[in-house]
């Protein structure tokens, strides 16, 4: 083999970024870049280290310049401190901007109580097939040195709660930090969650960041480490109770995510049937044809719109718009998925739910007619459309009102108990307002009377005494 051959081969060897979030470490990150850099060396793997000082006020910055002479090191700065996760987010985001799909991102403490030279065994387990690598605290051949009594039973029980609670094939240690990722990996959740990938601003956002890989069917594995707790110097900058409120609150939160009527199949066939046994006589040509408008009058005039239906239940609307036009369609019911896939063949459908949304390039316009009452989390459905909208892009939504002189009708006739966020229009005028420009809203007048159809009416003029309204906004500049 030639020598520009070999060193063509040498040049797409895997490569290992690690990423260090520090916080006045004065006392062992010299330490710790040391035997860093020595455990690189000695298994002569290619490496980059992403150093993100969080605001630190000691000499940290000055003894990490002095080894980024001799070392790779990539240093960036919080002139304040900003917490654990927007500095996670900050040197992930990072890393995965500059690696190679099949490169290792590594991430662990800076307090040198992980030690380096478990790297090469994380890596090995990334090529053997896993995409990510955790060192657990709860495998044979596992230690801890100098943890105090009180953290180590909270840390226990705090991986057996998960393990109840969340259960993910190959994990026990659900809040380390020290963790290898494939790149690509990471690179596919960025895309995926866009801004909610990092949520969470405290040391629960490590817990986080696994249950949202967690939901994108990938393997996890474990390696047994020694966590030397007794290199530690100074205290422990975790504040506890903080840390077990946020953390008890990010279980809440995903519990309701994952506990939700979604979640637990009750929108599948039986709920169609139940709830809204004429489903297709709700969905008249007047009706289609008024969303129709409402899109079109946002879309761009110099390119195939791009548009995504989230809920989009038998694929109604999709199959009234124009069939040049890029149709996505996202429902938490298989049975609905199937319906629209067979209904709407030039579309493309997937069942998923608002945090989970497939497709990982931005849209046009976004829709949600009569959905986003069903969501518990509001902050999630406006973080996930935002996320997934291009610049200056369109949300339409619809939702039903139960204020004015209709709103105790509504609230009698309201059979759905799905129905989570029965609000009043000003509440979602004023939550459009809050996320995005809010640039026009109707009111819609709909019954399904007996014998006669379904009667769907919308108006500005009596915008105010409508049992619905139909709402029309944009992307906030960033």
């Amino acid at each position: 083999m030639g020598g520009a051959e070999q060193a063509g081969k040498k040049s797409e060897r895997r490569k290992v970024y690690v990423v260090l979030p520090v916080y006045n470490e004065e006392g062992r990150i010299g330490s710790l870049l040391h035997r860093l850099d020595e455990a690189m060396d000695d298994a002569a793997i290619p490496y980059q280290v992403i150093l993100v000082d969080d605001g630190s006020r000691d000499a940290t910055r000055e003894i990490v310049q002095e080894h980024a002479a001799r070392m790779p090191i990539q240093m960036m700065r919080h002139e304040v401190n900003q917490g654990l996760g927007a500095t996670i987010r900050d040197g992930l985001v990072a890393a995965s901007k500059v690696a190679g799909n099949q490169d290792v991102i590594i991430t662990m403490d800076s307090d040198d109580t992980h030690a380096p030279g478990l790297i090469l065994r994380m890596i090995r387990m990334i090529s053997e097939g896993h995409d990510v690598v955790i060192a657990s605290r709860y495998r044979e051949g596992s230690r801890t040195v100098g943890v105090p009594f009180l953290r180590l039973v909270m840390s226990t029980g705090a991986s057996w709660l998960f393990r109840m609670v969340f259960p993910i094939q190959g994990v026990r240690d659900y809040t380390c930090g020290y963790r290898a990722y494939r790149a690509q990996v990471l690179k596919d959740a960025i895309t995926r969650y866009g801004d909610q990938f990092f949520d969470q601003d405290g040391f629960q956002c490590m817990v986080d960041i696994l249950l949202k890989l967690s939901r994108m069917h990938l393997i996890f594995g474990e390696v047994p480490f020694i966590l030397r707790y007794d290199y530690k110097e100074g205290g422990s900058k975790m504040n506890v109770g903080k840390t077990v409120r946020d953390t008890l609150g990010l279980m809440w939160k995903a519990t309701a995510w994952r506990m939700s009527p979604a979640e637990e199949g009750r929108f599948e066939r039986e709920y169609y049937e139940t709830v809204y046994p004429n489903y297709s006589r709700q969905n008249p040509p007047r009706k289609l044809h008024f969303y129709r408008r409402l899109v079109e009058g946002v879309a761009a005039r110099d390119r195939v719109p791009r548009i995504l239906d989230i809920g989009c239940a038998f694929g109604a609307f999709l199959s009234a718009l124009n069939p040049e036009w890029r149709r996505f369609g996202t429902d938490v019911s298989q049975y609905a998925t199937d319906q629209a896939a067979a209904t709407v063949p030039g579309a493309t459908f997937a069942r998923a739910g608002v945090n989970d949304i497939p497709f990982p390039d931005p849209f046009d316009i976004i829709t949600s007619f009569d959905v986003i009452e069903h969501i518990p989390s509001l902050e999630d459905v406006a973080s996930a459309v935002r996320s997934r909208l291009v610049p200056e892009g369109h949300f339409i939504f619809v939702v039903p009102v139960y204020d004015g002189v209709t709103g105790p009708v509504i609230r009698l006739l309201d059979k759905d108990e799905t129905h989570v966020h029965k609000r009043s229009r000003d509440f979602w005028l004023a939550w459009a307002r809050e996320h995005f420009v809010l640039l026009e809203w109707y009111g819609i007048y709909r019954y399904l009377l007996p014998g006669l159809g379904y009667a769907h009416l919308p108006t500005k003029l009596w915008r105010r005494f409508t049992p619905a309204i139909a709402v029309v906004a944009r992307r906030r500049p960033r």
